[in-house]
């Protein structure tokens, strides 16, 4: 919000930051042994459709690196019982060191410390608990290895547990209104010579308070696929094949002919608006006050001065008798 003491991170913060830690010291094996700090393991949080997905995809596509996922649901059933685990571990090591760099992704990962797991869950989310400790250790500074887990419900897990195996916490918050605007802009980029007059991007990205940045994305792909759909539905009733004077020889008279272009005003763009839900301030009080927790916050609230009226403290003593 404007005015905050301490703002959020925007995402353009948010890349810099996964490209300081993530890709500059993976991108060189000469870099990687002379770091100061070797981060092994990464821990993305943020709501549903946030970009979570899409920072782990851009350090990818950066480092040129291979993708291993490790999620619950993509392993289960597969390597049974303790020694196909560890023959599980063993083979991804193995073979991640001929491939490197190798960024290994946990989705969910706040499932595998999960006190207990829900009867309708099947994925076995808790059986990489014991092996990932171990396998983080096995990493070395000859190792171009990176960790990285994705939660949208950190809070479900025991944060010393968290703390433990993740180094590094980013919180990727809903997208704030300069995204917002740009998001916009690009979504609707596509069709801009179908766009009415009207269309007023300021608002829609005021409109859009507290949404993610999926959610917008989503919205305008909606709006552009609608649209595409009209346009070829409109075509076939105006075919010639549907025009029921073709069989006298001469065309339709002008008045059953649809003439112009059909523009997107800002009152349909308002019914597409109102079938998402922002991340609401429950949600959002729920997630500062688990990312308040993290040591890096702690350290930046406790930079904090705090300015108030300062309280008189009286004189202690005692009344004197007359």
């Amino acid at each position: 919000m404007p005015g905050d003491v301490n703002p959020h991170p925007s995402f353009g913060d948010i890349i810099r930051a996964v490209k300081d830690v993530c890709i500059l010291p993976m991108g060189s094996i000469d870099i990687h042994r002379v770091a100061p700090f070797l981060t092994k393991s990464v821990l993305i949080v943020g709501p549903p459709g946030s970009g979570k997905k899409t920072l782990v995809n851009m350090v990818c596509t950066e480092l040129n690196a291979t993708l291993v996922d490790l999620t619950a649901a993509n392993i289960v059933g597969k390597y049974p019982g303790k020694p196909g685990l560890k023959m599980l571990m063993h083979l991804i090591q193995k073979v991640g060191k001929a491939v490197e760099p190798v960024i290994f992704l946990i989705d969910n990962c706040e499932r595998t410390y999960m006190k207990k797991v829900p009867k309708t869950n099947h994925d076995e989310p808790k059986r990489l608990k014991k092996q990932l400790g171990k396998f983080l250790k096995t990493f070395t500074p000859e190792d171009l290895f990176l960790l990285i887990g994705l939660s949208s419900e950190p809070w479900v897990a025991p944060f010393k547990t968290l703390k433990k195996d993740y180094q590094r916490i980013f919180y990727v918050p809903p997208a704030d209104y300069g995204t917002r605007l740009l998001l916009w802009k690009e979504g609707l980029a596509t069709i801009s010579e179908l766009l009415h007059p009207d269309i007023n991007y300021t608002l829609l990205a005021k409109l859009s308070q507290g949404w993610t940045s999926g959610s917008i994305n989503k919205t305008c792909r909606d709006v552009v696929e609608d649209h595409h759909k009209d346009l070829a539905e409109r075509n076939k009733e105006t075919s010639k094949e549907t025009d029921p004077w073709r069989h006298l020889g001469r065309a339709a008279p002008v008045r059953f002919i649809k003439i112009g272009k059909v523009y997107i005003t800002m009152s349909k763009l308002m019914q597409y608006i109102s079938e998402y839900d922002p991340v609401f301030i429950e949600q959002e009080k729920l997630w500062n006050s688990w990312w308040n927790k993290t040591p890096l916050q702690k350290a930046r609230l406790g930079t904090q001065v705090k300015v108030g009226p300062e309280k008189k403290k009286g004189k202690k003593g005692k009344k004197k008798s007359k």
